[in-house]
């Protein structure tokens, strides 16, 4: 999404995928402006926040396993209504002074990883964090 004014995608269901012909979603800078998502996103594929990006959708259960990176912008997830959740089995990377905000709904960060020099911010919403560690100590 490249513009100098407000722009929203508002749909049902997204479905992103690398099966359909490289999977970038990326959102540009332009002018400015915002830059939302009215819609339950299933993410196979890459998501790179260039913008600052606020995801939205009344009881949506979101799905990451692929990539988003918001190391260059903000992203923000506002989740309401019934049983709204985000689960990621992917890789979400938060930039230094950029900040994931998570308000409303329910984490479920269930494998993958949530990484970067950035800021997690939960508020009003349940976490679960159900990741193990891939580095492992051993004692001889």
């Amino acid at each position: 999404m490249n513009a100098g004014y407000s722009s929203t995608v508002d749909c049902e269901r997204y479905e992103h995928a690398h099966e359909r012909g490289g999977g970038t979603i990326t959102t540009l800078v332009g002018a400015g402006g915002l830059r939302t998502f009215d819609v339950q996103l299933n993410n196979l594929g890459t998501v790179t926040l260039n913008q600052p990006l606020t995801l939205s959708h009344t009881s949506a259960a979101h799905t990451n396993s692929g990539t988003i990176d918001a190391s260059a912008a903000d992203f923000a997830l506002t989740q309401s209504g019934t049983n709204p959740s985000f689960t990621n089995t992917g890789t979400v990377t938060i930039g230094a002074g950029h900040f994931w905000t998570i308000n409303g709904g329910t984490l479920n960060q269930n494998a993958g990883s949530i990484g970067g020099a950035g800021t997690l911010s939960l508020s009003n919403m349940t976490a679960s964090f159900a990741t193990t560690s891939a580095t492992r100590r051993r004692r001889w």
